[in-house]
């Protein structure tokens, strides 16, 4: 299965969404922390993720990107990519069959509600809430593949040959996940052809992750009716004096940008020059009243390409 938004630039039409979490959006174009270049690889990722408020940094202006990341907290942030966090923060919610810390018992509950997550799929390991264990990277796939609608996509692919050497033909239940998240481009395999299932999942590696993931959820239309338009996937067609036009579908939008306006390459890890932006790519623009925050120019992940 191809994406049209990643895999093919030369698509005639791209969907116009926006998260729920907009008004989270940060008031300035440049989000920045600390201790990013403990991640340098993923710095655009971290930035988009920051912008459109799935994740946020901590209160000493730190991202810890290295940190592992743990079920609830992954939970949480599919909530947020799905457009469903007020739904699940004003829901009443009873403490779900999943144990988890207080402030994640909404998410959990809603996760489980809406099949994100299968309690009979789960084990608590002993001594800790099973909110507080880490994700393995099998784990958040799977979450990820529900998240944006896809998990026909896995049980069709389940039994097809796998690219990586540790995920065998008998090996892991979630191969056909991992076979669906390689095949929309939103995870990829390491140079040694291993998907290392197993492997705890890093704040860098799940903001690459949900960030891949973004043009997926405009498919889902019970999403999409609570966007309302800061996350802009088109053909950039026109730059002329600060302003850029998209064109979305028949629609076009005209977006300003400034000094502070951040711009990545497909396989940039760190921000290029706007002299370098060209019409004619498919981009993603992150952006809040007219202003562009984050531009990324969209194409296939390179060959060779580490994780995430």
């Amino acid at each position: 299965m191809k994406n049209s938004f990643v895999r093919n630039s030369s698509v005639a039409a791209a969907v116009l969404l926006s998260l729920a979490l907009a008004a989270q959006i940060a008031s300035a174009a440049a989000v920045t922390f600390k201790d990013v270049s403990e991640a340098p690889w993923a710095q655009k990722y971290i930035a988009k993720m920051a912008l459109v408020g799935i994740m946020i940094g901590n209160s000493d202006g730190s991202f810890k990107p290295q940190n592992y990341v743990t079920h609830q907290e992954a939970v949480m942030m599919a909530i947020r990519l799905m457009g469903k966090e007020d739904e699940a923060l004003t829901a009443t919610s009873e403490s779900p069959a999943l144990t988890a810390d207080t402030w994640a018992i909404p998410y959990v509950s809603l996760a489980i509600k809406d099949g994100l997550v299968h309690v009979d799929e789960e084990t608590a390991a002993q001594g800790k809430l099973w909110g507080q264990q880490a994700a393995s990277r099998e784990w958040a796939t799977r979450l990820i593949i529900r998240a944006i609608g896809h998990e026909a996509d896995a049980e069709r692919l389940a039994d097809a040959v796998t690219l990586f050497t540790d995920v065998g033909e008998d090996g892991t239940a979630l191969r056909g996940y991992i076979n669906a998240a390689v095949s929309l481009g939103i995870v990829k395999g390491f140079t040694d052809n291993t998907f290392k299932p197993g492997q705890l999942l890093t704040r860098a590696q799940i903001a690459s992750i949900f960030s891949n993931s973004l043009p997926y959820v405009a498919e889902e239309a019970s999403v999409s009716s609570k966007w309302n338009g800061n996350v802009t996937f088109g053909i950039l067609t026109a730059i002329k004096g600060g302003q850029l036009t998209v064109k979305h579908g028949t629609a076009s939008e005209t977006l300003t940008t400034s000094a502070d306006t951040q711009y990545y390459g497909p396989n940039s890890a760190k921000p290029l020059t706007m002299s370098a932006l060209q019409t004619g790519i498919t981009v993603t623009i992150i952006h809040k009243n007219g202003a562009a925050y984050l531009i990324e120019s969209l194409q296939p992940p390179a060959e060779g390409e580490n994780g995430p």
